[in-house]
């Protein structure tokens, strides 16, 4: 995917660039512009599932030391917290 649009968030001109630029080349740049977005929101969904796995595995694994964590609040409830992984008790 090139882009024909010097594309940073430091660019101050970008809006100046794109006025310049003709339609046909301005929708180009923004199904590429989709694509990246969408590429980038399907590495960080697969990120989170393996950080998911990964504390299923730590809470599997770890020989769990359990402290009270008392509520933040009047409504909330309290709950156990291990003091060696931080997860909290299931």
């Amino acid at each position: 995917m090139n882009n024909s649009i010097e594309l940073s968030y430091s660019s101050e001109n970008i809006y100046e660039k794109i006025n310049d630029i003709d339609a046909k080349s301005l929708i180009s740049e923004k199904n590429n512009i989709l694509k990246l977005i969408y590429k980038y929101e399907n590495e960080i969904s697969s990120l989170k599932d393996l950080i998911d796995y990964i504390d299923n595995q730590i809470y599997n694994k770890c020989e769990h030391e359990w402290d009270y964590d008392p509520p933040s609040c009047v409504y909330d409830r309290g709950s156990y917290v291990c003091t060696k992984c931080r997860c909290y008790k299931r």
